[in-house]
């Protein structure tokens, strides 16, 4: 007589569906306990595949997003920001601005939590399935120089255009060089008329710790947000500036 189970083991395996193979005895055992009708018990079998594939996929975004592991919002200290900050916070937790790829301009003095608070956004987008991309700007800066010299620099932007949303860490730290803020600002008037393209389908990027601005570049085309964290906006309540061009 065959042996059922070993069957649907490898049929399992070859439909790839590993955690059904890995449930389903348990479950069968436990529909019959509760007396579950067959669609209960194929329901809490895909629901099981379902659940495991989606913790694989945010596993995965996040190994290659390049997130501090450890600056998320748990433990990030939300009381230390004026509560006009924790809301813009919790707004742009929420990945809305992707749709209208705004750029984020987190401004502030050293060490107020700059890093630590967008670290904490690009954790919230990755578990809600985004695909991002976290990299101190100097490392991206040299990158993007070397394949411009070896004539690779839009095969490096397509890569780049994979991501959702980029995040940009100690920008001001870069040296204000032609060469380097000529890749640099590549960036978001790429995102600008990616998003021009795909109407819906539209790209993010936050941009960190931005000291400077190209005057020549006020054409509208770059969006931004700033966020001041860590200390009050000009009215002295710690208010947000609105969306500027620049």
């Amino acid at each position: 007589m065959p042996d059922r189970q070993a069957e649907m083991r490898l049929m399992l395996q070859a439909l790839r569906l590993p955690a059904i193979a890995a449930v389903y005895e348990d479950l069968a055992l436990k529909a019959a306990k509760a007396n579950l009708t067959h669609e209960e018990f194929l329901y809490e079998l895909l629901r099981a595949e379902c659940l495991q594939r989606e913790e694989h996929r945010v596993a995965r975004l996040l190994r290659l997003s390049g997130l501090p592991p450890d600056k998320t919002f748990r433990t990030l200290q939300l009381e230390q920001f004026p509560p006009l900050i924790r809301q813009q916070l919790e707004r742009l937790g929420s990945g809305t601005f992707l749709d209208d790829a705004i750029n984020v301009v987190a401004a502030g003095k050293a060490g107020v939590g700059k890093s630590h608070a967008l670290a904490a956004i690009g954790h919230e987008l990755v578990l809600q399935g985004h695909q991002v991309l976290w990299t101190p700007t100097a490392s991206l800066v040299q990158e993007l120089l070397a394949a411009k010299r070896d004539l690779r620099l839009p095969q490096v932007l397509a890569k780049l255009d994979r991501f959702e949303c980029v995040f940009l860490d100690d920008i001001g730290y870069v040296q204000h060089d032609r060469d380097e803020m000529e890749v640099l600002f590549t960036l978001p008037g790429r995102a600008v008329r990616k998003t021009q393209r795909r109407n819906f389908d539209k790209p993010g990027l936050l941009r960190m710790e931005s000291h400077f601005q190209r005057p020549d570049d006020d054409d509208g085309s770059h969006r931004s947000r700033r966020a001041p964290l860590g200390h009050p906006g000009s009215d002295g309540h710690g208010q947000l500036p609105r969306e500027r061009s620049w």
